[in-house]
């Protein structure tokens, strides 16, 4: 994994024996760290300094710093087969949360401030989870909605619907 500076397109390794599929790596609101699956670990890498933090020695997918510090993640249940299904995990101050579904969880994003989760669920559509209180509502019940992404404002979400489709939906105030 590297990291590349747009002005003078200078690049700088962070990261050896890096997995791209399985590590889903994200920058930190601050945008000082990036976090990742790395050697069957979550690891918070500082861009700066490139100093490397263990968050988690649990093998998890896509992890997430939330605004509040959680580290959200996919894990897998059961054995690595094309039929294992995936649970959404909250780490925050030494506590862990599972979030379970009736399908597997196939993504799921953070809002960039109030720490809300976007989740998509295979089959089932979108749903938002509370980190905090861990109350879920449905968003949607379109079962061919995945892949959801907060914009930048927390107002919006993109989504994938129909299996090629790009749609936006705006999140009302209130759920937010």
């Amino acid at each position: 994994m590297f990291v590349v500076e747009a002005r003078t397109r200078t690049s700088r390794k962070l990261l050896d024996e890096f997995d791209f599929y399985s590590s889903g790596p994200r920058w930190s609101a601050d945008g000082q760290s990036v976090v990742a699956a790395y050697r069957g670990a979550v690891v918070k890498i500082d861009v700066p300094s490139g100093s490397i933090t263990q968050l988690s020695n649990r093998s998890l997918k896509s992890p997430q710093i939330g605004p509040d510090g959680a580290l959200w993640a996919l894990e897998r249940l059961g054995k690595m087969r094309s039929d294992s299904t995936n649970r959404l995990v909250r780490h925050l101050d030494g506590t862990w949360t599972d979030y379970e579904f009736a399908r597997s969880v196939n993504s799921f994003d953070v809002h960039p401030r109030s720490g809300l989760v976007v989740v998509g669920v295979e089959g089932m559509g979108l749903y938002l989870i509370d980190g905090s209180t861990g109350f879920r509502r449905n968003l949607t019940s379109d079962r061919s909605d995945a892949a959801p992404s907060w914009s930048p404002s927390g107002s919006f979400v993109a989504l994938v619907r129909g299996y090629r489709d790009l749609a936006v939906l705006r999140v009302p105030e209130h759920l937010q």
